[in-house]
């Protein structure tokens, strides 16, 4: 059986990020050239795809695009899963695409998703800490 934790994700991606994870959402397949530790863990690709009974209805995934703006595309990924979290995938990928995330609003921490384990009360809330130029 197992415990399950589920995965939310929604951000504006730059443009390696809305490529890989295009690929992982819509075509299952994992970037073979990236060597981030993520992409070698047993559920990486259950962290966009998996579902239980614990978590009915919750699985979903949109890989979207504004390309009106032709020098400053708009690319926005957003899924809900959930999985077996046992080998990290979940922190692992955050930490793969927190780097990708683009910071928006000015907010000094802007929330890009959460992960909640099937027995917590509470989210672990994942952000991006806005980067100013």
């Amino acid at each position: 059986m197992g415990m399950y934790t589920e995965v939310f994700f929604r951000a504006e991606v730059d443009e390696y990020a809305w490529g890989v994870l295009s690929g992982l959402i819509e075509d299952h397949s994992l970037p073979e050239s990236d060597p981030h530790p993520f992409f070698k863990k047993p559920r990486a690709l259950q962290v966009f795809s998996g579902g239980s009974y614990y978590f009915p209805g919750a699985r979903h995934s949109i890989v979207s695009s504004d390309l009106l703006n032709p020098s400053d595309p708009m690319r926005f990924v957003s899924f809900r899963a959930d999985l077996k979290n046992y080998d990290g995938e979940i922190d692992s990928f955050f930490d793969w695409v927190t780097p990708h995330v683009k910071s928006g609003g000015g907010f000094p921490r802007e929330m890009i998703g959460y992960s909640l384990y099937e027995e917590d009360a509470s989210p672990r809330i994942y952000y991006k800490e806005a980067t100013y130029e």
